[in-house]
């Protein structure tokens, strides 16, 4: 059985404050986006599970690290009699991105294996080994856009409509690893009531995404390809999540012939 797992963008991104649990309490929306891996799951009646990767090349020490391989042994420890499984995932999505491809991944793998091995887990169920994997790994059960806030576990339903909207993706070589970027946040926003999203033309001055400071400060280019990417005429320009990945929403196709001779650079376009 196939599903592909999809990449999510941030709609705006407040870090309110640090938890006691040592998570940070954020404020975001979450917007699925068509950009998807592709991930294969069978029973191969062997004694162990296999897990192949194919696509972009993701390094892993240890393939057991992968979020696909620890959603397994997460149900695998409360279901011993867990089959041996061939979980195939192939890589689009980039990583360190911003763009959630690593827990999108672990929550279709959660939702596969609970289909191919007929575990009849409730939805409460599946958020709930989800969060255990990553923040915003139950997200990305939904498939629908949703306000986010808390450590990314409070999830509620958000009305916005990008249909028509072409989205720009702009990735460099050099990923941002989740960790640093929260440890390099030197202030935190006050809560923002995202009421105001029906009008997209609006964002640009209500609208941040807190580490941007930070991340631009290290990776110049990004805040380079963000100025050409407004200059080219889209409407809305953002990083998502923690980078290294900027978007852009724009009425047309923006034309971007200028720099795809910057080496490493990952571009993706397509209407919403």
């Amino acid at each position: 059985m196939i599903f592909f797992p999809n990449a999510k963008i941030n709609i705006g991104l407040n870090i309110i404050g640090k938890r006691q649990d040592g998570f940070h309490n954020i404020e975001s929306v979450f917007m699925p986006i068509p950009l998807k891996d592709v991930l294969e799951i069978r029973e191969n009646g062997k004694e162990k599970t296999r897990f192949f990767q194919t696509g972009i090349s993701v390094f892993i020490k240890n393939q057991n690290d992968n979020l696909v391989m620890k959603a397994y042994y997460l149900l695998k420890k409360d279901y011993p009699l867990l089959p041996s499984l061939d979980i195939h995932l192939h890589k689009i999505i980039p990583s360190q991105a911003g763009l959630g491809g690593g827990s999108s991944d672990a929550a279709f793998t959660l939702r596969l294996i609970n289909r191919v091995c007929s575990l009849n887990l409730t939805n409460n169920q599946l958020n709930n080994y989800a969060l255990q994997l990553g923040s915003d790994c139950a997200f990305f059960l939904q498939e629908k856009p949703k306000y986010i806030s808390g450590r990314g576990d409070i999830i509620k339903d958000c009305d916005i409509d990008l249909s028509g909207y072409w989205i720009s993706l702009l990735k460099i070589n050099e990923g941002v690893s989740t960790a640093e970027a929260y440890a390099n946040i030197k202030s935190y926003s006050s809560d923002t009531q995202y009421k105001c999203l029906n009008d997209v033309k609006t964002w640009k001055t209500i609208l941040k995404n807190d580490f941007e400071y930070y991340v631009f400060s290290k990776y110049p280019k990004l805040k380079i390809f963000k100025d050409f990417l407004y200059n080219k005429g889209a409407t809305f320009v953002s990083m998502t999540g923690t980078g290294s990945c900027i978007y852009a929403l724009s009425e047309e196709k923006l034309d971007l012939e200028e720099i795809k001779h910057y080496s490493s650079l990952f571009i993706w376009q397509q209407i919403l």
